[in-house]
């Protein structure tokens, strides 16, 4: 997956090739596992006005509050969309927005430097 991470401090900024996270990708390796949601735009965007799927992702300490979010999400029946069990020992959980945007919460152990 082409993508650019720059570290900004206590944010982390990705950039993706246009079109490359339209699509749901599914991560089966010996340290990672899971599903990562596709948002994003696409050419198409520009064609036909399509609204725009955005991401967004809110940090937590440990894979452990990433569970008790996905537990309280489950709870108030918000739509999960994908979880992750990161290389690095890092985890994340997926749901759908109001707006139907794809919203993450993500701990620490996802980048080298979080």
């Amino acid at each position: 997956l082409p993508v650019t991470a720059f570290n900004l401090g206590s944010t982390t900024l990705l950039l993706f090739k246009l079109g490359a996270t339209h699509q749901d990708i599914t991560v089966n390796s010996e340290k990672s596992h899971g599903v990562i949601p596709g948002h994003g735009p696409t050419e198409s965007l520009f064609q036909n006005g399509n609204s725009l799927k955005q991401h967004f992702c809110f940090a937590v300490k440990s894979p452990r509050d990433v569970d008790e979010w996905s537990t309280h999400f489950d709870k108030l029946g918000v739509r999960i969309l994908g979880r992750m069990d990161w290389e690095l020992g890092g985890k994340s959980v997926y749901f759908e927005d109001p707006d139907g945007h794809v919203g993450e919460i993500g701990s620490r152990g996802i980048w080298k430097h979080y």
